[in-house]
């Protein structure tokens, strides 16, 4: 018993040691014999006895007390299971007891309580929780599944009899080429965490994006044991972000790609073509007069039909190519990988084929033209701008053309393209240098030879390559929209001209000036036309204004109130190149001009071509019916002003009587050549009101 691994004890009824083993020594520090004779607060000051001294009473009365008890030992806290009972000598009755210290194991019951508390709390929380988790055994190489909580139940469809011992890829279906399950295999084999979002499948065949985290479990010694997955449908999220990618990468109205994303398209197809050593076509489509429909019917049915004719441009290639929307009426078209030329052909012959079917718009049913640009990779360029850039060049040659064609890039289109870009910009520093000017040509009366007016043509005085004529620098002023000040300062010099003319001669004459399509179409133009004559104090019947006979018939109902606000400022007008155009008797009717000008290709092919000849005498005995004059362009031979006065032509001009030529010039040939018209014999019904 002295040696026994537990404390062993005798009291007497004084609860006075009479024996103690040496665990006492052992536990408290203090030898046996020093405890004989006294009480445990005698031998340890300040020991909470009470508890021990209740339950020795116990003993001694019922004779037996099993209990915990409590005691602070060196400054440790410690447990014990005693066991205390009555030992009787004769008449004496003492106290034994036997004492176990199981604060140990206390301590391991409360931890494991705890942990059983924390455990308990975690499971609820884990089958509380709205994410789907799972449970997988890492020692199976089959990874199965061995819990799955409620919500993962709700988010595939599965019930956890059917998903428990099974491998989680079988939620990807056929769908496991994912990048998602190959770093999650990645994961797997290196026993790390991942996070991935996949593309899985509810037990009805649905997908939802799952948002996946696992990590491994590792037990004590840090083996694996289980890996824990989370999962987390993130459908609704994937959807708004493939909305938000769809609408920056493609066009609101018609659904087509965008730049941003036909650039991608090219950049691929170039790609892939490289590659496999094929071709990639560029097609750049642009509707020829579209802005016409937009301007008559409203931009309403001008979407209305541009959303037609990208579905039909949709369905007129294959569904590896791409149609996009380049911006306003114009349309790109990717043929990727062709492995012949000639399947270019075949695709733009569809195109236009099923372009040229009506489209039924509004009650309207409208037809439209396409001109189409084509460049090639390799042989056109490498970058999908340099593709684009030579097909818009491609298509620009297509309009010029006459447009409802197409045409492929060829090199000395860059270079006349980098023509153009120079021309433009010398255009602009000319107009701010005023290296323009502007010569005469006169026009003659055919009956009396008498000079009747001039015709304003603009001259570009540039400072290398000399005196250049409209030819060429007015196509890129109208293609830049610098015809639109260059127009304006032609007026404005007109009618300083004719200002000093009035001042110089007493005859009367007009100055006609050529109006642009631009200009005339321009918001605000006759406004424009007013204050030029209100800087310049030109009277309005001095000058007469050229339109052509297209630009009327591009929108016939707003032409014809521009031209009406133009004659009540006392203006005279001449429909000129008539006859290029389609405009029936009745149109010309409406017109109110008061000059038709015969273009000059039919004045030259006038004794070379029946048909020519033919249409100038018609526009003569229309302009006679109509009471307004005729006026021949491009009169360069005597046989020419010999058909002409014999079919009973008006007036004419061009080189048989004087190129144009500067002001002064035109002044002294005035004195040479010719006689001004007196202003008795101008035409009585000519506006001679002044500008208000």
């Amino acid at each position: 018993m002295a040696n026994l691994p537990a404390y062993a004890f005798i009291k007497d009824d004084r609860h006075r040691f009479l024996f103690v083993n040496r665990m006492y020594e052992k536990g408290f520090g203090v030898p046996p014999e020093r405890w004989l004779g006294k009480t445990i607060k005698e031998i340890v000051p300040g020991i909470e006895d009470s508890s021990m001294l209740v339950n020795d009473q116990i003993a001694l009365t019922e004779g037996q007390c099993q209990k915990k008890e409590t005691v602070q030992i060196i400054g440790q806290q410690r447990v014990f299971m005693t066991s205390k009972f009555p030992i009787y000598f004769g008449q004496e009755t003492a106290l034994g007891g036997i004492c176990i210290d199981i604060t140990e194991w206390e301590q391991a019951i409360k931890e494991h309580q705890a942990a059983k508390a924390d455990l308990s709390i975690s499971h609820q929380a884990i089958e509380a929780s709205s994410n789907g988790i799972m449970i997988c055994e890492a020692a199976n190489p089959k990874l199965p599944i061995t819990y799955v909580n409620p919500a993962f139940e709700k988010i595939t469809g599965y019930s956890k009899k059917e998903i428990v011992g099974r491998n989680p890829r079988f939620l990807a279906g056929d769908d496991k080429l994912q990048a998602g399950m190959i770093q999650i295999k990645n994961a797997l084999t290196e026993k790390k965490k991942a996070d991935v979002e996949l593309r899985n499948y509810r037990k009805d065949g649905t997908l939802f994006w799952n948002e996946l985290r696992i990590a491994p479990v590792q037990n004590t010694d840090g083996t694996v044991t289980h890996f824990v997955g989370v999962i987390n449908d993130i459908t609704d999220r994937k959807r708004y972000e493939m909305e938000l990618e769809h609408k920056a990468n493609h066009d609101s109205l018609t659904g087509l790609p965008n730049r941003v994303l036909l650039d991608d398209r090219i950049k691929q197809s170039i790609f892939y073509a490289d590659r496999s050593q094929k071709t990639v076509a560029v097609l750049l489509l642009d509707l020829d007069r579209f802005k016409r429909i937009n301007d008559t019917l409203g931009h309403g049915a001008g979407d209305l039909l541009l959303r037609e004719i990208a579905e039909r441009l949709r369905v007129s290639v294959r569904e590896c190519d791409t149609v996009a929307r380049f911006g306003g009426d114009e349309f790109v078209i990717v043929l990727a990988e062709l492995a012949e030329l000639n399947d270019i052909g075949i695709v733009i012959r569809r195109i236009l084929k099923n372009l040229a079917r009506p489209f039924p718009i509004n009650d309207h049913k409208l037809e439209i033209n396409t001109s189409i640009g084509i460049s090639l990779f390799p042989q056109d360029g490498q970058e999908a701008e340099t593709l684009v850039q030579r097909a818009d060049l491609a298509m620009y040659q297509a309009k010029q053309l006459g447009g409802n064609t197409f045409c492929y890039f060829s090199p000395e289109m860059t270079a006349k393209a980098q023509d153009a870009l120079a021309v433009e910009a010398g255009l602009r520093e000319a107009l701010q240098k005023d290296e323009f000017l502007l010569h005469y040509q006169p026009k003659v009366d055919i009956p009396s030879g008498r000079i009747t007016g001039v015709e304003a043509l603009v001259r570009w005085r540039h400072p290398e390559k000399g005196l250049l004529s409209p030819g060429c620098f007015i196509p890129v002023a109208e293609e830049s929209g610098l015809i639109i000040p260059l127009g304006r300062w032609v007026l404005e010099e007109a009618c300083r001209q004719a200002r000093e003319w009035q001042n110089r001669v007493s005859s009367f004459f007009r100055i006609s000036v050529n109006v642009s399509a631009r200009q005339f179409r321009q918001e605000g133009f006759v406004q424009q036309v007013r204050e030029v004559f209100e800087k310049t104090g030109a009277e309005p019947r001095m000058i007469s204004l050229e339109i052509t006979e297209s630009m009327v018939l591009q929108d016939i109902s707003s032409a014809l109130r521009t031209m009406a606000q133009l004659k009540e400022l006392g203006l005279s007008l001449q429909l000129d190149d008539f006859g290029t155009g389609f405009s029936n008797f009745n149109s010309l009717r409406r017109f109110q001009v008061e000059y038709l000008k015969i273009d000059c290709s039919f004045t030259r092919d006038a004794l070379l071509e029946a048909s020519a000849a033919a249409i100038v005498q018609s526009i003569i005995a229309i302009a006679r019916n109509l009471v307004i004059k005729s006026v021949a362009e491009g009169v360069e031979t005597r046989e020419q002003l010999e058909f002409l006065s014999r079919h009973g032509c008006d007036e004419y001009q061009g080189f048989l009587f004087s190129k144009p030529i500067p002001p002064e010039e035109f002044i002294d040939l005035l004195g040479k050549k010719g006689k001004v018209s007196q202003l008795s014999n101008c035409r009585q019904n000519s506006p001679l009101t002044k500008f208000p």
